[in-house]
């Protein structure tokens, strides 16, 4: 027999996103939602802790990947200084060390026929990795955003098509600002695709994403979802448009716990537009 196991703590819709400072510094304060309080002016970052990445680092890097320059330099802070687009169908930037990542209102976008192959989506966070990702220079309404991913299921392989925009297996992501809009997957999670992961969302916009099956916006797989803030909209699949949160484990850790936040204007074609939980352990 099966009892349902709920790790639902809280669930408010339309409530402004808890406060969230950004690491990045800036004249204006960070309250969540890519909004800020106060005059935003340009943000400086300092080289000697912050590295620029450019066009240029996916270009000179093999399979058109960051993965050296994040992986294998002495920098654990990285920020856009230009919009990047990925080179190469079936790569993804994969994070596989503990790193913070500031948008700084630029965008990183996927390569121009990704879906044609089975792909990780944009970002990939491995095992034991953990990402932060921001946007200091975002405005209200507007800032740098994480977009245009596919994630494809491949029939040889029988794998793929699950987290178009962020993938996360068994690592960590922090989602303090920025956007991941307009990313797909064929399966579950088009926007962020969770696998026995943590994930906390402080503040930022997961939105306009689709699966094909699950999670339109984010599918947590046997792992931590804890929403405190943010926006979470217009995402859509088949069952749970704006979250859809599986775990069958006896982890007490594991689950979805929504405190803060506003979950709006999401869809389903056959349950649950908002969010779908289904939790539960053996008895």
């Amino acid at each position: 027999m099966k009892r349902v196991h709920l790790k639902l703590t809280a669930l408010i819709i339309g409530v402004s996103a808890l406060t969230v400072l950004s690491s990045c510094e800036t004249s204006a304060r960070y309250i969540g939602s890519n909004t800020w309080e106060g005059e935003v002016k340009e943000v400086y970052h300092d080289t000697s802790e912050w590295y620029a990445l450019s066009q240029n680092d996916i270009s000179t890097n093999e399979n058109g990947t960051l993965w050296s320059v994040i992986n294998q330099s002495s920098y654990t802070k990285f920020y856009l200084s230009e919009d990047i687009t990925l080179s190469s169908a079936d790569c993804a930037i994969w994070v596989e060390s503990s790193i913070t990542l500031c948008l700084n209102g630029h965008n990183i976008n996927a390569y121009s026929e990704a879906g044609t192959k089975e792909t990780e989506g944009i970002i990939s966070i491995k095992s034991g990795a953990s990402l932060t990702l921001e946007d200091c220079a975002a405005t209200e309404h507007t800032g740098g955003k994480i977009t245009g991913g596919k994630d494809v299921y491949n029939s040889e392989w029988v794998s793929g098509g699950s987290g178009g925009g962020i993938s996360i297996s068994e690592g960590t992501l922090i989602m303090n600002g920025g956007i991941i809009e307009g990313n797909s997957a064929d399966y579950l999670g088009g926007g962020i695709y969770n696998y026995k992961g943590y994930v906390e969302i402080n503040g930022g916009s997961i939105k306009n994403n689709t699966a094909g099956q699950e999670g339109g916006g984010i599918y947590n797989d046997n792992g931590t979802l804890v929403i405190n803030g943010g926006e979470i909209s217009g995402n859509s699949a088949v069952d749970g448009g704006g979250i859809y949160s599986n775990c069958d484990s006896t982890n007490d850790d594991q689950g979805l716990y929504i405190k803060g936040g506003t979950i709006t204007g999401n869809s389903a074609e056959t349950d649950a537009g908002g969010v779908k939980f289904e939790h539960y352990v053996e008895s």
